[in-house]
């Protein structure tokens, strides 16, 4: 059965001749593709070739050569040669170059087909610019022989990790939810209580809401970490750890959200878990958008932004008591984002948002000096700068060119890749930890010494309607007998269906979190600790 599954890709056409894509591409050359591969016997007059083993993304493709038609050459063992060969090299870039290797970043062979790093492809269609059929291999995989004449294998053998996923308990509530906690929920007027099962404990939970009955749930994300499983790890993303939790008990997916930041943004996320509400929230996104709806969804996000010029608060200041609506354009193929649109050319899209407050509301603390020439730990703005970028330099704002950290919230009024971060960088107000657009590097670690950055942007507001059920009638006709229509000449005969759908309700659904990863920071800030 196995073997009749891996032989079925095999039948899966190339892209047309229409398709502009595949014109762009050239047809490869296999000789050239494995030319400089690293030969490893695998059986008797039996070999297995790989390529890309030094490759900067380690992107390996290995296949199977020779006399392997009478032997079972499994995915496993080529998978377990081509491990052992990497960590051959590994070994020797340790020790000859000094290299320092992140803990758990070189899986086992086990552990990339559980993250989902290995696919099987046809080389055929690959070669020929088409699709290249790619089916992403699991651990009940380990023992399938596929036909090796056209079928390769392409290994992501340093996957991307999310170690942060493992710090928390993805069936259970956050504590924030319990009493005087961070989290506030309403669902139309009342603060829904925590079940008893639901109630965390040593680890921290994840779900702010669950609704079983009308499919959905809210979840509180860390970061980084994604929403959707990605081309070399399908194991460590929110919608994966969730349905493992729920033991793959209800589909998951995740509606269309206000803005593409689903990586670095840590905070509120809506999760689907019926197919019902994903369309529903579907339309509710699509008419909010087109202005047709005002029962859509509503998104705000909470960020600590660099200020490198005190000079230009005042005017965010005066967005924020004017409503003002900010707007930049945006290109989809160039990802670029612009004050201006140029002119005579469509390819640019405005993009909006709102700024609906600045500074914190508890304390009314509007920004936090982060540049200072002393470099002592009981001053209050040199202790604040080291706390968000580290300690790899004594004097990280300075570096960066940064005065002040202000936290603001914005409402995303449009959706597009990165929008947030973007139109706040062109402001000239860079996110904390946004290091490609000058918000610098935020590195943390936890209990096991992982590492990972993460950025000062948090979805921290989430409102919609809760859906409630409608049913739909509708009338089909159907032609009656040929027989009765002559006798009698009656009417065709019409059956009534019924279906259910969901419609907005006038029950308005609130989630909100009161505080973020680097409040606790300011906190302190203020009180000189």
């Amino acid at each position: 059965a196995k073997q009749q599954e891996a032989e079925s890709w095999s039948s899966v056409p190339p892209k047309t001749k229409n398709n502009k894509k595949n014109n762009n591409k050239k047809t490869k050359n296999k000789k050239d593709l494995w030319k400089d591969a690293l030969i490893k016997e695998v059986g008797t007059n039996c070999r297995a070739e790989m390529c890309g083993l030094n490759s900067k993304d380690h992107t390996v493709y290995a296949r199977v050569v020779g006399d392997f038609e009478n032997q079972s050459i499994s995915v496993g063992k080529v998978l377990q040669v081509m491990v052992d060969e990497e960590w051959d090299q590994l070994i020797h870039q340790i020790l000859e170059r000094k290299q320092t290797v992140e803990k758990d970043a070189y899986p086992s062979a086990t552990g990339l087909l559980e993250l989902g790093a290995v696919w099987l492809l046809n080389e055929t269609l690959y070669m020929s610019g088409g699709g290249a059929a790619a089916q992403r291999l699991s651990t009940k995989s380990a023992d399938l022989v596929p036909d090796w004449k056209d079928f390769t294998l392409r290994v992501h053998a340093v996957p991307q990790r999310y170690f942060v996923a493992h710090e928390y308990d993805w069936t259970k509530y956050c504590r924030g939810r319990l009493i005087g906690g961070t989290i506030a929920v309403s669902i139309d007027g009342v603060s829904p209580p925590v079940p008893f099962s639901g109630m965390p404990d040593s680890k921290d939970g994840v779900i702010v809401y669950d609704d079983p009955k009308l499919g959905f749930a809210v979840l509180c994300k860390p970061a980084p970490m994604p929403g959707h499983a990605t081309l070399d790890n399908h194991a460590e993303d929110c919608c994966s750890m969730f349905q493992k939790a729920l033991e793959n008990t209800r589909h998951i997916s995740l509606p269309p959200r206000l803005d593409g930041e689903y990586l670095d943004t840590h905070g509120l996320l809506l999760v689907s878990t019926q197919k019902q509400f994903l369309h529903y929230m579907e339309h509710t996104h699509l008419d909010s958008l087109a202005g047709y709806s005002k029962t859509g969804v509503v998104k705000k996000y909470r960020a600590l932004v660099c200020v490198k010029d005190p000079d230009k608060m005042d005017l965010l200041e005066s967005y924020v008591q004017k409503g003002t609506i900010i707007t930049h354009y945006y290109n989809h193929h160039s990802k670029q984002y612009k004050k201006q649109k140029p002119k005579n050319d469509n390819k640019w899209h405005a993009v909006k948002m709102r700024v609906t407050a600045m500074g914190c509301e508890t304390s009314g603390l509007r920004a936090a000096c982060v540049a200072t020439p002393y470099k002592d730990e009981a001053n209050p703005d040199h202790t604040l700068a080291r706390r968000l970028w580290g300690i790899a330099s004594e004097t990280p704002a300075q570096d960066l060119g940064v005065k002040y950290v202000m936290q603001i919230e914005v409402e995303p009024l449009t959706g597009r890749l990165h929008q947030i971060r973007c139109q706040l960088a062109e402001m000239g107000f860079p996110i904390v930890g946004d290091a490609i657009r000058g918000g610098g590097v935020c590195e943390t670690a936890d209990h096991q010494a992982h590492k990972w950055t993460r950025m000062a942007l948090q979805c921290c507001e989430l409102q919609f309607y809760e859906p409630e059920r409608f049913e739909v009638k509708s009338r089909s006709t159907s032609s009656s007998s040929s027989s009765s229509s002559s006798t009698d000449g009656s009417d065709n005969k019409k059956a009534t269906t019924k279906s259910k759908s969901y419609v907005p309700s006038k029950k308005k659904c609130s989630f909100q979190l009161l505080d973020a990863w680097w409040s606790e920071m300011l906190y302190n800030y203020e009180q000189g600790i």
